[in-house]
Formats: structure tokens, sequence, C-alpha cells
């Protein structure tokens, strides 16, 4: 379930590591490499939760406290000092932090700090030529970008989890931005593979904001060691994941599923019937007389309009720094005159319609400006698109769909 990396097999973005590698980087020594001796710096927050690294506990203990306080910190390090050193495959990791949720917001928290701590243990720096053990069940780090989603089909499986006293479990967390509608006293949790920082950074806040109890699983829930606690009951969700296989669920854990644009594998084999459906999101149950949900019960309001609203906002005029020529091809390119000067050009601006001026801004207009103009003022999944290397015609085909998804 792992597969090295050693240094004669580069990344994308290797290179750049290349003049940065010094002598305290480990290069001809012996012995095969492990997880445990030459883990992935991504996955180091792995290490330290459960309890691999106690010589780390006390600067593990300060950065919690950080965050939430002495007394709930003290908590934390309870439960990791409790499961250490727990196993960092098999089910009893999964099993670990399904039952105890202080793991992943230890996780969360820490994963900004893993350079330092993998530093301060093997006294050596990591850099991407750095050869390295990957565990693949683990959260790591995933190039691939999507665009949160708008649809607000989360809404019905948490509010059937709130009615029916289940617990809630994600499969696939992305930027957990839902978090902000999950009633009080829902448990809820889900699992996330992609360990990308931003995405970390958000899943933390929101979770902090929204939920403090969340159970966030860094794990892959397609993993044959995944076997979901026995005696509980479930609400599964998944939204197109990248995984056919879904978590194993006990005998007794009466269990429905709310999935969209995925038929896993093994989901008939363990009893799952389909029960309904409501625009391409079907309903399974592994009990008969599971309750059919409220499809048509109100959605809440989500974020998908933040994109829209924001770059109406882009003042073209003020982008231009009076600069005539600027001026002149912003003109051209919205059919005016080139003579038009600033104010007319602000007139045709205004009388636009904000979706029409916005598809304008990001088809049309300079790149370098509208896409600083959006970093400042959009969601996190917008800033993960905008910031992590997706070619610039990508950027701008995502954001464009984006805004005509927007609602009215």
């Amino acid at each position: 379930m792992f597969f090295t990396r050693g240094a004669d097999s580069p990344r994308l973005g290797e290179a750049l590591d290349a003049s940065s590698s010094s002598s305290d980087d480990e290069g001809g020594e012996q012995g095969p490499l492990t997880f445990e001796s030459h883990p992935h710096v991504d996955q180091v927050p792995l290490l330290l939760v459960l309890g691999h690294w106690p010589d780390r506990f006390e600067e593990m203990y300060v950065q919690l406290s950080a965050v939430f306080g002495s007394a709930r910190a003290r908590e934390i390090m309870n439960v990791v000092e409790y499961v250490a050193p727990a196993p960092f495959e098999g089910e009893a990791t999964y099993e670990a932090f399904l039952c105890n949720a202080e793991l992943g917001l230890a996780y969360l928290v820490l994963f900004s700090h893993a350079r330092e701590h993998y530093e301060a243990h093997f006294h050596r720096r990591w850099t991407r030529t750095t050869p390295s053990v990957c565990l693949m069940h683990v959260a790591h780090a995933e190039p691939r970008v999507c665009m949160s989603n708008s649809s607000g089909i989360t809404s019905v499986p948490v509010q059937y989890a709130s009615a029916h006293g289940m617990d809630f479990l994600d499969l696939g967390v992305g930027t957990a931005s839902y978090l902000a509608n999950v009633p009080p006293g829902v448990r809820a949790g889900g699992f996330e593979l992609n360990a990308n920082p931003l995405l970390m950074q958000q899943v933390l806040s929101n979770i902090l904001q929204h939920c403090p109890k969340f159970c966030f699983v860094p794990l892959s829930f397609s993993s044959p060691w995944c076997v979901l606690p026995a005696n509980r009951s479930y609400v599964l969700f998944s939204w197109k994941p990248g995984s056919d296989t879904m978590p194993t669920v006990p005998a007794n854990a009466r269990t429905v599923c709310f999935l969209k644009g995925v038929s896993f594998s093994n989901l008939h084999r363990q009893g799952f019937v389909m029960q309904d459906s409501h625009r391409s999101v079907a309903f399974y149950s592994n009990f008969e007389d599971a309750v059919a949900p409220q499809w048509s019960s109100r959605q809440p309001s989500h974020t998908s309009n933040n994109l829209l609203d924001a770059i109406s906002q882009f003042d073209l005029v003020a982008s231009t720094d009076g600069d005539l020529r600027k001026l002149r091809a912003a003109a051209k390119l919205l059919g005016l005159a080139s003579g038009s000067g600033a104010e007319k050009l602000r007139k045709h601006v205004m009388a636009m319609p904000a979706e029409e001026y916005a598809e304008w801004l990001i088809t049309k207009w300079r790149w370098k400006l509208v896409r600083e103009f959006i970093l400042q003022r959009c969601d996190m999944s917008t800033r993960m698109l905008l910031s992590c290397g997706v070619p610039q015609a990508e950027c701008r085909a995502r954001l464009l769909q984006h805004v005509r998804q927007s609602p009215d």
C-alpha cells in the first residue's frame, strides 16, 4: 500500500529544489527506505498524531494550544498518548481516527508544521528530491483541483442524519464548506485524501468555525482496511469520488447512502438496495424500513454566487491606472469607439448585466489584473484553482462555468 520515490525518479517541480540541496541531505545512506525512516513530509502529521514521535509531544502541545487553548490541547494530547503508538497501516489506523475526532483535529493543525517536525526529529532537511516513502492510503499531495460543489446536494443527507439520529460521513470532504449548514448536535465526519495545503487550511477553518466536533479522517475510504465502527447508524454521502469502492459497513450498522455520479462496485455486495432517487442523486439503504428522504426540503443558502458578486465589483477604469492605451484596448474589446473616455467606459460597464460583465472580464480582459482581483475576494476553493499551477485557459474556463452556474 505504498510506493517508494527515489532521487532518480523526480516529480514535477523537483528541479526547483535541485539548487537548494545541501550536505545535510542524505545522499548515499545504506539500507532500504521505510516509511518510518523516510516518510514523505506531507505524511509526517500522521506519525505525529498516532504517537510515533514522542520526542515531538511537547512542541505538538504548544502548537495545539495556540489554536485550541491549553485545556483542549491537553485533552487532544491525552488521546494521542492513549493510542500511541497506533499502527499506520491496517484497520486499527482507521479505527483510531473514526473513534477519536481529536486525532483529525490535531492532524489538520499540525499539517502546517510538518517540515519543522521532520527536521527536528531527523536532524536533516526535506526537499522534493529527498528519497521518501509515501503511503497511498494516507492523504498525500494531489495536483488536480476541483471547484467546490455548488448544487447544495449535501443538504438533504445532512438533514436526514439530523432527523434520524444517524452519523453523517462524507466520502470526500473537499473544503467542507457545507459545515456552515450542519445542525447542532449532528455527529459528522468525513474522509479526504488530498493533502493540498490550502485545502487543509480551509477544512480546519470550517471545522473550527462551524462544527468543532467534526471527525476528519485523512485516509482513503476505498482501502480494504476501511471498516466503519460497528453498532452505529450512518448516512454516507458521495459526489463523483476518485474511487469505485466504498467503506466496509458492518452488518449491524443501519446505513443509508446518498450517491451522485457514482456506483460503488461493492455497494450491492454489502446488501444496499436503491430505494429512491431525485435529480440524479440515488438513495440506497441496507435495511428494509428506511424512511424516504424529504427531497423537497428547502435548500440553505450557499456560496455559489460569491464569484459573480465579487467579480461584478471589478473597476475596469481603475484597473487601467489612467493608461490611455489600456483605456483604448478596453473600449475596443467592449465594441466602443477607441477614443471613448473613461467616463463613457464606466457608464457602459455599469449598464451591462452582472453575468455578462463577469464573463467579459474572465474571457477578454487582462488575466493578471482579473486573477489578482479575484484572489483577494474569492472563497478558498477558487483560490486553490488560481494558485496551484492550473493553466490560464483552464482557469478561465472553470471560472466561466462557475459564473454561469450561479443562481439568478
